[in-house]
């Protein structure tokens, strides 16, 4: 494939950013299917306003996934969950000074879990959102929001199996070897996407290198969404406590 991108057939504006977003379809799970088996032919059709009226919009898409993963990580986050427990040992930790009880310390960190799975999808669309728009490895010319949109392509089969780990978490979720194998594999994920559906390069070495570099991008990005989906919950309660 050349550096140059092939153009959209049409202009996408504001109006086709509305329908990505909040556009209703059941095309979903045809979407990860193709992204999985034949990632180009998605790609592609990215490039049209209409996804050629066969695929889900991936801003869509990635709002959905992470809306479930959203669910699930607060239905596990119950008293016991690690991060629940680590969050009530810091509030009790400072209780000397606050005056704080046990039973408040649970409450307020059964607040933050709730705005946290709250936030997440918001703040996770926000953040990749605006890497997508600096991240130039689709070809020259490629505009802002097919960059947005194949960009969020190529996360979503890792997110799916970010959804699918979760399941996983109650019984390993506290091992450094499955957490460091989950990282991994969502990478590869994002890294195989990028290369096998849309970074265009001038030889199989530089399209390589970019999906590597794009799989590194976007797992700063996942990591800076999540400390910042937990860091605000936090900050809004100490506010609404003081």
């Amino acid at each position: 494939m050349s550096e140059t991108a092939l153009k959209a057939p049409h202009q996408l504006g504001l109006d086709s950013f509305v329908e990505d977003l909040f556009g209703l379809n059941i095309r979903g799970l045809g979407t990860i299917r193709d992204l999985l088996v034949r990632p180009k032919a998605v790609f592609e059709a990215a490039r049209s306003p209409d996804w050629e009226e066969r695929y889900t919009p991936s801003i869509r898409l990635v709002f959905s996934i992470l809306t479930v993963m959203a669910f699930f990580s607060f239905i596990w986050a119950g008293d016991d969950s690690p991060m629940v427990q680590a969050m009530i040992e810091g509030l009790l930790a400072s209780s000397d000074e606050t005056g704080r009880t046990e039973q408040e310390a649970v409450d307020i960190a059964n607040r933050i879990v709730a705005l946290y799975a709250a936030s997440i999808p918001f703040v996770y669309i926000i953040c990749h959102g605006l890497v997508s728009l600096v991240v130039r490895v689709w070809g020259k010319g490629t505009p802002a929001l097919v960059r947005m949109r194949l960009y969020m392509l190529s996360i979503v089969p890792s997110m799916t199996f970010s959804v699918l780990s979760l399941f996983l978490a109650p019984r390993f979720g506290e091992s450094l070897l499955y957490l460091a194998l989950s990282y991994l594999t969502a990478m590869a994920l994002d890294a195989a996407t990028a290369y096998r559906g849309g970074i265009v390069g001038s030889s199989s070495f530089r399209r390589v290198l970019k999906a590597v570099l794009f799989a590194l991008v976007s797992f700063v990005t996942t990591a800076v969404a999540s400390a910042l989906a937990i860091a605000i919950p936090g900050i809004y309660v100490a506010l609404q406590a003081s």
